[in-house]
């Protein structure tokens, strides 16, 4: 289990990747206090920062049609991974070993690169054809900036959904607020998407400004962000941890 380190010194910040689990993130740890869950601390179970591709959400039944018309059926394909009700889920790079690229230093930051080829892995290629994927790491001060890219290497369109899955360390769930700039929810039928966008307006997804988490618990897609300058930041703040948590698309 080769892990590979970003640190800032001067700041008291660090952050942990781990190739083989997805080029996955594990810990972020800013002046003693971690960012990110991770299940028993354990790096092949539920926690971190990982990345969902080629399908992010659920795919009913597994089955889908792709660009070409083409019937796709991914249960029982290796790599991929059901959510208890036939549905495949989150995509198959989460547990794949990439490949560390680069890493370096300069003055803006620490910085590391991590990629994937399909044409490595016989069902990636075999379903969704040839692609490689780049997970880019810089570390600075109190902020971990991460920018991906995918390059399609078919002939053809390149049919994907990409989403990251942060696990935040949020001690005392109840007590934290949560504010996100999003205007629409995506209705789900057994957290199955519709296809309807909702209006979030006086409902329990209206999040645009300070809301209690409390004891509910939410598995939902919200979209339709309000960007300023080019950014859209979601946030979690709790009072008593004397902690905010950022989040910057």
């Amino acid at each position: 289990r080769q892990i590979y380190e970003l640190r800032d010194n001067e700041f008291g910040s660090s952050v942990q990747i781990v190739p083989s689990r997805g080029a996955t993130a594990v810990s972020f740890n800013v002046k003693g206090r971690e960012v990110f869950y991770l299940e028993d601390n354990d790096i092949f179970k539920s926690g971190g920062n990982p990345l969902m591709f080629p399908y992010a959400n659920r795919i009913r039944n597994g089955i889908f049609t792709d660009l070409q018309g083409n019937i796709v059926d991914l249960k029982g394909v290796e790599g991929t991974k059901l959510d208890g009700q036939s549905n495949v889920i989150h995509g198959m790079v989460r547990y794949a070993p990439w490949y560390a690229k680069h890493v370096c230093t300069d003055d803006t930051g620490a910085f590391a690169i991590f990629t994937l080829h399909s044409e490595k892995f016989d069902n990636m290629r075999k379903y969704f054809g040839l692609f490689e994927i780049a997970i880019a790491y810089q570390l600075s001060a109190n902020k971990l900036i991460i920018t991906t890219f995918v390059e399609n290497h078919n002939e053809r369109a390149l049919m994907m959904s990409m989403a990251y899955h942060p696990w935040f360390n949020t001690p005392d769930r109840a007590q934290w607020f949560i504010k996100i700039p999003a205007s629409k929810v995506c209705e789900a039928v057994g957290q199955l998407p519709t296809g309807i966008l909702l209006d979030v307006s006086n409902t329990k997804y209206d999040w645009k400004k300070w809301t209690l988490i409390g004891a509910n618990t939410y598995d939902d897609v919200l979209t339709e962000l309000q960007f300023k300058n080019g950014q859209a930041g979601s946030l979690l703040y709790s009072p008593q941890e004397r902690l905010a948590i950022r989040v910057i698309q």
